[in-house]
């Protein structure tokens, strides 16, 4: 099994790599911000996942182990292949992890190749299994803050955003209003 590679960036396209290693050129799949980070003619060092179909072999490649363990993760949800994957992979990935941490099904479908039921998929297959950076708490505590949170979504945030809205907001402050007020300001 190819587990990285360690070569210099020969071209790239919109989707794919060719990373030349000791004069062997490997095609390897990556997402966009993947893309974004390498030029071609420079040294670079993926670490990769070597898909294998009866007709294919295919080549992933990803710059950090966090990237790689949630492709991997996403991956082992039914319906979603390395594809759909990778595109996921072209948001930020606490973003995604936050939206699936908080069961944020509507923002998880707005991801390209995503639909409603796969996003509940992801959701409940994978919520357990996702972890947050250290400090990032995505709860609310009590009834103000349920309630604020509840206005909050109802103006439309996601409730990822809306909770980390409600962090910004000082524990003293007894008023839904006035919570909903102080986490808008927050945003802006």
């Amino acid at each position: 099994m190819i587990a990285s590679l360690h070569g210099v960036v020969q071209s790239k396209d919109e989707r794919s790599l060719i990373v030349l290693v000791n004069g062997i050129g490997y095609l390897v799949k990556v997402s966009g911000s993947v893309l974004g980070a390498v030029q071609n003619g420079e040294e670079v060092r993926l670490l990769t996942y070597l898909q294998v179909t009866e007709n294919d072999l295919a080549l992933f490649g990803f710059l950090e182990q966090e990237e790689l363990i949630f492709f991997k993760q996403l991956i082992s949800v039914s319906g979603i292949g390395p594809k759909t994957a990778l595109g996921i992979l072209d948001s930020p990935l606490e973003i995604v992890k936050q939206a699936i941490f908080a069961e944020d099904a509507a923002t998880l479908s707005k991801l390209p190749g995503i639909g409603k039921k796969t996003a509940e998929r992801i959701i409940v297959e994978l919520k357990s299994k996702v972890s947050l950076p250290s400090g990032d708490k995505l709860a609310v505590s009590g009834k103000l803050q349920s309630e604020a949170l509840e206005a909050l979504l109802s103006l439309g945030y996601a409730r990822y955003e809306a909770i980390q809205m409600l962090q910004q907001v000082p524990a003293d402050v007894k008023a839904v209003e006035e919570q909903v007020r102080i986490a808008l300001s927050a945003k802006l």
